[in-house]
């Protein structure tokens, strides 16, 4: 019961770091002529990678949309980060259950693309 516990933790903090990151680089790329020039180097290197990058570029689109959204509706709901924004970031909502799908394809589309 612990490690499941440890483990619902670590998931949330994951996304918590991962929001915060893609917020941050989102933010600073209207300022930073470095920051937009990364993401377009990261951007070229995927889709030149072919089918497996365009497929890896497009699972960390998802994912950091998702962990963005959580990130900032619980900012904004609980009005700042403080105790009431732990629970508004650890529930789940409603359009998650349609991104499991989501994630299984894509996590399969990249294994058959690196396969064969």
């Amino acid at each position: 019961m612990a490690t499941k516990t440890t483990l619902d933790f670590l998931t949330k903090l994951i996304v918590v770091a991962t929001g915060l990151a893609f917020t941050l680089i989102f933010l600073g790329s209207f300022v930073s002529e470095d920051v937009r020039q990364n993401v377009i180097d990261f951007t070229e290197v995927l889709i030149a990678d072919g089918a497996y990058g365009k497929l890896i570029l497009l699972t960390a689109v998802v994912g950091s949309l998702d962990a963005c959204w959580q990130f900032n509706y619980a900012t904004y709901k609980a009005k700042g980060i403080n105790s009431h924004w732990i629970k508004v970031i650890q529930i789940k909502y409603p359009y998650q259950k349609w991104l499991k799908p989501i994630y299984a394809i894509l996590g399969i589309a990249i294994v058959f693309t690196a396969v064969f």
